[in-house]
């Protein structure tokens, strides 16, 4: 189901179908961080609006897809508008699309690009699709979840079945009460991956010049080491000791929040600010090209340094 502007506010306040595989950390499009940036409101972000093209065309091809799916099936289907809540935890809810007359199924209708096709055929369904559609069985409290995806327009059409799988909805409910209470009520930021350098800059964008560099913790220390093992020139890393790196660098990020300077053991960490000046095509085009004052744009980035004071001691 496409959200309103109103609707993706209101969410904020609790855990819905498409963030279950985010926090998990299952999901190709949302680390935990970047979620729980999201629910405790440390990172506003400007909601899409309902004429936007996605949120367009995904608000009328529901209703042509659920009308597929009832043709293929002889399954009548009802929309569903109010927001499921969890009948013991409230922070849980669950934006169905439709539920099938006179059972106790529901329905998800989604689309997909012709080149995401793949992950459609045969038995394949999207993982973050499988655990939203257990989160909304979950909250429903519903036996069965049909999956109708329409693929490129009109390329495809094809119909999944998830069963109510009660380990994994006991798992998933664990997970996310966890989530709620521990991170996002208690606002302990969860552990980062290799993907949050860019949340890492939203949540502490300026750091702040102090006159002495604070404590990082020990542990600090031994990913400080490795990273310099890593070396700084990562494109003969292969990818798996890349991932490792980002994730380990995104560990200092986290540790110096809004500090710009951290030491342990041996090592000193920094992360300022940077400034780099560009041209402004844009203005460049509509005024005079030597006009370089005018169209110059100077940004601002956070940049990661590791050195080893050991040996400027040494060096004394």
């Amino acid at each position: 189901m496409s959200l309103t502007v109103q609707q993706r506010a209101e969410r904020v306040g609790y855990l819905g179908g498409t963030d279950a595989a985010a926090v998990l950390g299952l999901s190709r499009y949302k680390t935990p961080l970047a979620l729980w940036s999201e629910k405790t409101g440390a990172i506003i972000k400007n909601g899409k609006n309902d004429g936007d093209l996605p949120i367009w065309m995904g608000n009328r091809l529901e209703d042509v897809i659920a009308e597929r799916f009832s043709f293929e099936t002889g399954l009548k289907v009802r929309r569903v508008t109010e927001v499921q809540t969890h009948k013991k935890y409230p922070f849980l809810r669950a934006q169905i699309d439709r539920r099938v007359v006179g059972s106790d199924e529901i329905l998800e209708c989604k689309s997909a690009s012709a080149y995401k096709g793949f992950e459609w055929e045969g038995d394949d369904v999207p993982s973050e699709y499988i655990l939203q559609a257990m989160h909304q069985l979950m909250v429903t409290g519903a036996e069965r979840c049909h999956m109708a995806c329409l693929i490129g327009g009109n390329v495809d059409f094809v119909r999944k079945v998830i069963e109510r799988d009660r380990d994994m909805i006991a798992e998933l409910e664990d997970r996310e009460v966890k989530f709620w209470n521990e991170n996002v009520l208690a606002r302990q930021i969860p552990k980062v991956t290799a993907y949050d350098q860019s949340t890492l800059a939203a949540l502490f964008p300026v750091g702040r010049e102090d006159d002495e560099p604070i404590d990082l913790p020990q542990g600090m220390e031994a990913i400080a080491e490795r990273i310099k093992e890593l070396g700084s020139d990562t494109t003969g890393l292969i990818s798996v000791l890349k991932k490792e790196k980002d994730e380990l660098q995104n560990e200092l990020r986290l540790a110096l929040g809004e500090s710009s300077l951290g030491v342990v053991g041996n090592w000193k960490v920094s992360w300022k600010n940077q400034d780099k000046t560009t041209i402004d095509g844009t203005i460049l085009a509509a005024e005079n090209p030597g006009l370089f004052a005018k169209c110059a744009v100077t940004k601002s980035t956070r940049v990661l340094r590791i050195s080893d004071v050991s040996k400027k001691k040494g060096a004394k």
